[in-house]
């Protein structure tokens, strides 16, 4: 038996040379660097929760180079505090993780957010804002996954210890990200080749033992004899050892590569998410359906009024969909999350139109969600909630409804042909009532025996005789008054739309209601207004590999002109409200290189603090020039561009990214009126005219039908560098440096 200092001897050397105060071997840095990339796993595994496709997760400014930055960061700390000091390994992990969350707390955010952002990240919807609380904790994950890759390594430990932190991390970006993308298809088999490179260098590094030197072996004597394993023995193990790793490496690569056809079989349709656990529903502003109020809306009894400020006309203003229907409510099931200003994206299903409208309530009281022209993807008012099956926006219960706000939406848009080859999805497989015979007999004898796309649009056009109520409109759209519009032939697009969507539903389709607002022109360019009289109501149907169709079942002709053919309004493009998204194309992500490793060589002398410092110093001051150098190249970019709108759109852009670095709560997509409102009481009144001069030249360049000339160009960029020099010259010196070194406002795409 061995006494207790030969123990603690042995125990000391099982620990390898970190511990003791020694540089690592070459074996032990190679190591060190598999498990700095198996920890940049983590980032892609992440970025679609951000909304940043795997092929940009290390290139978008707002996204990959903070979280490599803190990647560096942890790496170069751990090697130069090992090679360079005779820290202990618990002093080392406590001094890493200062620099991790001081470099957090700079870069992300403030720690005070930091406390709830846990719970955030699995409620809110997605894509998250890759800035903020959320963000600041996948920074935190992703660096402690790097500290527990790094410094296990450094050590003779299990051969697979540093890959339990960055696999550990990488499930959790998996389990976040679920519901955006699907991860790619690389991402197992690199971790797969990351944990056999891991199993291999061990095998290396642990041939000779620690500390030994090339020699004959020691003479006998106490203590001094080392137990040989059998020579026979040897090759056999090393040739397990490899065949193991290699089969399971090709099991992994397998699974990766088709994961999502093994859901199938195991009874599911997607991959597990840690989100359907933490749900924080938010309860909406109004409870009453929007249906329900569509005859006060249409006689004015319901006061109701927004004005439309856009570049294309909009035909139709979405407000809400209702998809439940109890034989005399339609209704909505929607489960709202928290969402910040960017909303997730509708199923592909072809090409789209992306409009951006600014919007203007001028009469709030019944308004409970936000009104766009497709599904919105972004806005400029935060803390709002979304559904992420329908896309509509909510205003929570205890908000103030915006008074005025710039959305943007996608309105997809299939042709003709492709409709009519489209194959309709099937229905729910439960519903909340039974049709009654009568109304299946009516839906099948307009529609025929044949589920199509062309017995759709018959059932759409059986109501084409009918005649439509505007004087007083009836209210409800239940079992009873569908009834009462087949036997009067009279009744409001509420009853129209209701009855399409019903004798749909009882022939098996998947249909669902919406309610939204047709809007006028005022007869001032590019301005329209949207008033009670303007409610609407029409159907959409799923199709398999489209998305969801509109049909407007409404006649043209209204009971007030007593049957003769009036001018048929212009009809809205039919479209699905699916959002076309572009696949994301894998990208392997490269291992970032670790600072400090060229530095450790075995057989020297310890590294001198200051050595350490200056390196670590060094990293920081490089990563920082790049922040400047890269906003100095956008600025150029965009006050050359040859179009004088993209100039005055580029300088509105540059102001609101200044005003953002100097720590102004303003964002990219807010208003004039916004931004203005945010500045004034910041800094002094010339900094709040520059910017409400410089707003209404990017208006007029964003809106305005013939654009603007050169000079207001010129004159905007002027006001733009008037506002910088006065930021800048107001900031304290501090705070002055930081706006300088912010990445935060590189996230916007450069134009």
């Amino acid at each position: 038996m061995l006494n207790r200092p030969d123990e603690a001897r042995h125990a000391r050397d099982d620990a390898g040379p970190a511990a003791r105060g020694s540089r690592p071997d070459r074996w032990q840095l190679g190591r060190a660097l598999v498990g700095v990339g198996l920890a940049a796993t983590a980032v892609p595994a992440f970025a679609p929760a951000f909304g940043v496709g795997p092929g940009g997760a290390l290139t978008d400014w707002r996204y990959g180079p903070v979280l490599l930055g803190a990647i560096g960061l942890v790496t170069a700390s751990t090697l130069l505090f090992a090679a360079g000091t005779r820290l202990a390994p618990v002093n080392r992990l406590a001094v890493t993780l200062g620099v991790l969350v001081g470099f957090v707390l700079l870069v992300v955010a403030p720690g005070w957010a930091i406390v709830r952002a846990t719970r955030q990240l699995l409620s809110a919807a997605l894509p998250l804002e890759p800035a903020g609380p959320e963000f600041a904790v996948v920074a935190l994950v992703v660096g402690a996954a790097t500290l527990g890759a790094v410094e296990p390594a450094l050590r003779r430990r299990a051969a697979l210890l540093p890959l339990v932190a960055p696999l550990l991390a990488v499930t959790a970006g998996l389990s976040v990200s679920a519901p955006a993308v699907p991860p790619p298809g690389w991402l197992a088999p690199a971790v797969a080749v990351g944990a056999a490179g891991l199993l291999v260098l061990g095998r290396l590094g642990a041939g000779r033992p620690a500390g030994s030197h090339p020699g004959p072996p020691p003479a006998g004597g106490a203590g001094g004899e080392q137990p040989a394993a059998p020579a026979s023995r040897a090759p056999y193990q090393r040739l397990v050892g490899v065949l193991t790793a290699v089969g399971l490496t090709g099991l992994v690569v397998v699974a990766g590569g088709v994961g999502a056809e093994l859901l199938a079989p195991a009874g599911r349709t997607a991959p597990a998410e840690a989100r359907q656990f933490v749900t924080e529903p938010v309860e909406p502003r109004t409870s009453t359906s929007p249906l329900a109020l569509f005859p006060a809306l249409l006689s004015g009894k319901r006061p109701f009024s927004v004005t439309v400020t856009s570049s294309q006309p909009p035909q139709r203003l979405r407000y809400v969909t209702l998809e439940s229907f109890d034989g005399t409510l339609w209704s909505t099931g929607a489960r709202y999350r928290h969402a910040g200003t960017r909303f997730p994206p509708g199923p592909a299903a072809g090409s789209a139109e992306h409009r951006t409208e600014l919007i203007r309530v001028n009469r709030p009281e019944v308004v409970g969600w936000l009104l766009s022209s497709g599904r919105p993807t972004e806005v400029s008012v935060a803390g709002l909630a979304v559904d992420e099956a329908s896309g509509d926006v909510v205003v929570p219960a205890g908000q103030p409804v915006p008074a005025q706000y710039r959305i943007d939406s996608v309105v997809g848009v299939v042709d003709e042909e492709r409709r009519r080859v489209s194959v309709p999805a099937a229905g729910p497989a439960e519903s909340a009532f039974a049709a009654p015979e009568d109304l299946r007999t009516w839906a099948r004898q307009v529609a025929g025996g044949e589920r199509s796309y062309a017995a759709l649009e018959r059932l759409a056009g059986h109501f084409a005789d009918y005649r439509l109520e505007t004087a007083e409109p009836p209210g409800g759209h239940g079992l009873y008054q569908i009834r009462e519009l087949r036997r009067t032939r009279v009744g409001t697009a509420e009853q129209y739309a209701s009855a399409f969507a019903v004798l749909a539903r009882t022939l098996g389709y998947d249909v669902r209601v919406v309610v939204g607002f047709r809007p006028r022109p005022t007869g001032e360019a590019g301005r329209y207004r949207a008033e009670g009289r303007d409610v609407h109501a029409w159907a959409e149907v799923r199709f398999d590999g489209v998305g969801w169709l509109d049909f407007d079942p409404t006649p043209t002709r209204t009971v007030e002109t007593e049957g003769a053919d009036e001018p048929a309004p212009e009809q809205p493009e039919r479209r699905p409200s699916a959002e076309p998204t572009p696949g994301a194309r894998a990208a392997r992500t490269a291992d970032p290189p670790a600072a400090g490793a060229t530095d450790a060589r075995p057989g020297g002398g310890d590294t001198p603090w200051p050595v350490g410092v200056a390196v670590l110093v060094g990293v920081v001051l490089l990563v920082g020039a790049a922040v400047p150098v890269a906003k100095s190249i956008r600025r150029r970019r965009r006050r050359g561009a040859v179009d004088p709108g993209r100039r005055a759109l580029g300088a509105w852009r540059e102001t609101v990214e200044r005003l953002l670095d100097g720590g102004v709560a303003v964002t990219r997509s807010q208003t004039v009126g916004e931004v203005v409102g945010t500045v004034q009481g910041r800094f002094d009144e010339s900094v709040a005219h520059a910017v409400r001069r410089l707003g209404r030249l990017h208006e007029e360049a964003a809106f305005a039908p013939g654009g603007i000339n050169p000079s207001a160009a010129d004159l905007a960029w002027t006001q733009a560098d008037l506002i910088r020099a006065a930021v800048l010259r107001q900031l304290p010196p501090l705070a002055r440096l930081r706006a300088l070194l912010n990445p935060r406002s590189l996230g916007s795409t450069p134009r």
